[in-house]
């Protein structure tokens, strides 16, 4: 029996249609399914399936599924190239001169001789630092250190005076350094006075006003009094 012309043509138009899509899209697998025997085989062009063969096609690609589960650690990688030669950081140097004890304990740097008194600055206090040079230890009157007090006998809150504020001081077995402020005006009543026995002695002192610095007491960076002879770096 034939099949009416019309019946006929609109098969062939939706097998034309059909195959052509799967042929022109390039993310579409074609086949032709044998009616009788089930058989698949993957084609090029849909048009190359037979009378008794259905064309199908369908994605290469489908849509994205949900995220697996964390795989195992893997293997640890071989060891990488060495890397190109650097520079190791270099320790910070202080500018010279640098000032050394005989035992080489870096000291200070920018000696100077004063007076038969050696001053060093302390880069670690940013202050100086007066050294005997009879024997390597910090001479307590050199300079003179003068205590002022805003109460009566040697009380309250204690200040040293302006021309120290570039030192540390000795006084007594402590050591201490005038605070990087500007100087203020002090209502003295007492002060603290150095005795050659070593010790201080208190004394009534009477001032409505003297520029003061507060100090605060410090630990110098070395072992006291240092070993002569010193010797300098350049």
């Amino acid at each position: 029996m034939k099949m009416p012309i019309a019946i006929a043509g609109t098969i062939f138009a939706i097998f034309l249609v059909s195959g052509f899509h799967c042929w022109a899209q390039g993310n579409e697998i074609c086949a032709c399914y044998h009616k009788n025997d089930g058989q698949l085989r993957i084609v090029s062009n849909p048009r190359a399936c037979r009378p008794s063969e259905t064309p199908l096609s369908w994605n290469k690609v489908g849509p994205q599924g949900p995220q697996g589960p964390v795989g195992p650690e893997g293997p640890q990688g071989p060891v990488g190239p060495a890397g190109s030669n650097s520079v190791a950081p270099q320790a910070k140097v202080e500018p010279g001169p640098r000032v050394y004890d005989a035992n080489d304990q870096f000291l200070g740097i920018l000696p100077n001789d004063l007076y038969g008194a050696l001053s060093i600055y302390i880069p670690a206090l940013s202050k100086f630092i007066f050294l005997s040079s009879d024997n390597g230890d910090v001479d307590p009157f050199f300079p003179a250190v003068y205590l002022y007090f805003d109460g009566d006998n040697c009380t309250g809150n204690t200040y040293v005076d302006t021309s120290l504020r570039y030192q540390i001081l000795r006084v007594g077995s402590s050591f201490i350094k005038a605070d990087d402020l500007a100087a203020d005006c002090k209502e003295i009543k007492s002060l603290s006075a150095p005795e050659w026995s070593g010790g201080r002695q208190c004394r009534s002192y009477s001032a409505a006003c003297i520029p003061l610095l507060p100090f605060r007491e410090v630990n110098v960076p070395f072992t006291k009094p240092v070993a002569l002879p010193l010797y300098f770096e350049y």
